[in-house]
């Protein structure tokens, strides 16, 4: 319960004090720090566990995979990838979805696309690996590719593909995959995630089309601080000074607080000196003259 609540060192805790371990406790400790960032812990128990010969099963590799991952160690993930083929369990879609995960994390994205075409199967979490990997390279026409053919594959997108997907089209500016993903997401759930919501605002600020932005802010349930930040810098690069200044306002109104980077991206793009002293305003008080102005 603590490792998947991420206290990982109270799990530990406990752990140490068990009388009998097995391969369920020993993978869930594994898992544990691999997913709350702890990669050199994950691996220093798994040493742990192949030293007291437990038994390895697919979940544990996944976890020790995860850690690699997170760690960008290349060299012990291929020495596991290594053990996986001799073990004959790289067809399992939870162990090849990871193995994506990994080569895309450790910037292999050639390894990755190799493994994801010689799956037998492949499901939404494969992959959203491969085009979040493709993502975070900054391959983003290759992202936009494998949204195709994982549609053409038959396979469902999720939140985090729609979300991954989206990113790839603001850095093209590719407004018109843009499009055409938020009307594949408007027939979906995936509307009121907020990971796409933001995806949505930041493609459509970055594409010029301030108005479409506005509308998919406007239409989601709720406006977090991630959400804030993207639709008020969105009307900054727009060089929409006085519409930012009035959503910085607000936000405020709604309890969350405008930091320096925000500031300071909206007063650079203030044009004349009025605006720029309403902006310079926020970092003392909102009750001044930015409240009288909006």
């Amino acid at each position: 319960m603590y490792a998947r609540c991420g206290e990982v060192f109270d799990a530990q805790a406990v752990f140490d004090k068990m009388p009998r371990r097995n391969t369920v406790t020993w993978t869930s400790m594994i898992s544990g720090y691999a997913h709350s960032g702890y990669g050199e812990e994950a691996i220093l128990l798994f040493r742990k566990m192949k030293m007291r010969r437990v038994f390895v099963n697919n979940l544990t590799i996944v976890g020790l995979l995860s850690a690699c991952g997170s760690m960008q160690s290349i060299y012990l993930g291929k020495e596991l990838h290594a053990q996986i083929i001799k073990n004959s369990t790289e067809d399992n879609l939870q162990i090849g979805s990871t193995l994506v995960w990994f080569y895309s994390k450790c910037g292999e994205s050639t390894c990755a696309a190799k493994i994801l075409e010689a799956m037998p199967d492949r499901d939404a979490v494969s992959w959203t690996a491969m085009i979040s990997g493709y993502n975070s390279l900054g391959h983003n026409v290759e992202a936009l590719k494998s949204l195709d053919e994982m549609l053409w594959d038959g396979v469902t997108p999720n939140t985090y593909t729609y979300s991954s997907a989206l990113k790839a089209c603001a850095r093209l500016e590719a407004l018109r995959d843009g499009r055409r993903i938020h009307g594949v997401v408007n027939k979906t759930q995936a509307l009121s995630n907020v990971f796409v919501g933001c995806s949505l605002i930041d493609m459509y600020m970055r594409c010029g089309k301030v108005d479409e932005a506005l509308r998919v802010f406007d239409a989601m349930p709720e406006h977090n601080l991630v959400m804030w930040k993207v639709i008020i810098t969105g009307f900054a690069q727009n060089g929409l000074s006085e519409e930012a200044l009035k959503y910085m306002y607000r936000m405020q109104q709604e309890g969350y607080d405008v930091d320096d980077f925000m500031l300071s991206t909206v007063l650079t793009s203030c044009g004349n000196l009025q605006l720029k002293s309403w902006c310079i305003s926020f970092s003392g008080s909102i009750t001044g003259s930015l409240s009288e102005k909006f």
